[in-house]
C-alpha cells in the first residue's frame, strides 16, 4: 500500500502511526492553499514556487526549502508509481489538501491504480457519532495516533473512476492557477485575493495591543501565535509573518525593532 499526505505535520503523524508497517509515504509538504502552484508538477513550476518563496519568507522562518526537496522527491516517486498498485490519499477539509489530493490525481492520470480516500474530518465525524464530544480539525495533522490508526483500517473510501475523473480535472485547473491564495468553502476551492487575511490579522493585532496593558506595540511572534491558532482555515506562520510585513510596507501598520525575524519586531495597528 502506498499512502500520499498533504502537510508536514499529517505526514509525521502518520508515519508514527505506520512505523510497524512496510506501507511506503508519499509526503507532499508542501502549503498549496498559498503562493504559486502553477504547473507545480514540472520543474519549471517548481522553480517560480521557490523563488517567490525566498522573495517572500525570512530566510530565518523559511523552512520551505527543505518542504521543496521533499515535494521533488515525492513528485518524482508519484510519477514512477506502477500500474496495479494500491494507493490511499489523505485529505481534510482544507485548501491545502484538497488541493494536494486533487494535484495528486492528475500525476497520477491514466495509471491503472486501486485508489482509496481518507477524509480525516469525515472518518473523524464517523468515529465519535456516539459520543456527547464532537471533535473537528482543520487539517489531518490534529488528529492523534489513535485517531489514524482507526481511519487507516475502517474510513477508506474507494475512489470511483467518476470521483477520479472529476479530481483529475479539477488538478488540471489547479495547475493553470494564476492566484495566489486559496481556499475551501461547501466543497469547493475558491481563488481569492493575497490580501484574504489581511483584516483578520489586524483584527488580532488590535486584540493584543488591547490586552498589553497600555503597550502601543506588541510582539509581532504574538500575534503570529494568535492568528496561526485562530484561523479558521490552516494557514503557517511563514504566511502570516509575510502578510504582516505586507501591511507594514502598506502603511497599515507600524513597527519598531528589525524586521529580519518574526521574534525581533513588535507592531500595532495604525489608525
Amino acid at each position: 500500500m502506498i499512502y500520499i499526505v498533504n502537510g508536514e505535520s499529517a505526514a509525521a503523524a502518520l508515519k508514527n502511526t505506520l512505523s510497524e508497517t512496510t506501507d511506503q509515504i508519499i509526503p507532499l509538504p508542501m502549503d498549496f492553499s498559498v503562493g504559486p502552484i502553477t504547473a507545480i508538477h514540472l520543474e519549471n513550476g517548481v522553480s517560480i514556487r521557490a523563488d517567490w518563496e525566498d522573495s517572500s519568507f525570512h530566510p530565518l522562518n523559511n523552512r520551505s526549502g527543505e518542504a521543496l526537496s521533499i515535494y521533488q522527491r515525492s513528485l518524482k516517486e508519484l510519477k514512477e508509481v506502477k500500474n496495479g498498485e494500491q494507493l490511499t490519499i489523505w485529505t481534510c477539509e482544507n485548501a491545502l489538501e484538497q488541493i494536494g489530493l486533487r494535484i495528486a490525481c492528475f500525476v497520477l492520470a491514466g495509471k491503472q491504480l486501486e485508489l482509496s480516500l481518507v477524509n480525516t474530518q469525515q472518518a473523524l465525524n464517523e468515529y465519535l457519532k456516539d459520543q456527547e464530544i464532537q471533535q473537528t480539525v482543520r487539517h489531518s495533522g490534529e488528529c492523534n495516533a489513535k485517531q489514524l490508526a482507526h481511519f487507516f483500517n475502517y474510513s477508506s473510501l474507494s475512489v470511483t473512476k467518476d470521483m477520479r475523473i472529476a479530481f483529475e480535472e479539477d488538478g488540471k485547473n489547479l495547475l493553470h492557477s494564476t492566484s495566489q491564495v486559496r481556499t475551501w468553502k461547501n466543497g469547493e476551492i475558491f481563488e481569492e485575493a493575497e490580501t484574504r487575511d489581511d483584516s483578520f490579522i489586524i483584527d488580532c493585532i488590535k486584540g493584543q495591543v488591547a490586552e498589553s496593558a497600555g503597550n502601543d506595540y506588541v510582539d509581532a511572534i504574538r500575534v503570529i501565535g494568535e492568528a496561526y491558532g485562530l484561523s479558521e482555515q490552516p494557514i503557517s506562520d511563514s504566511w502570516i509573518d509575510y502578510r504582516i510585513r505586507s501591511l507594514i510596507e502598506d502603511g497599515q501598520v507600524a513597527f519598531i525593532g528589525g524586521l529580519q525575524s518574526m521574534r525581533s519586531y513588535k507592531i500595532k495597528a495604525v489608525d
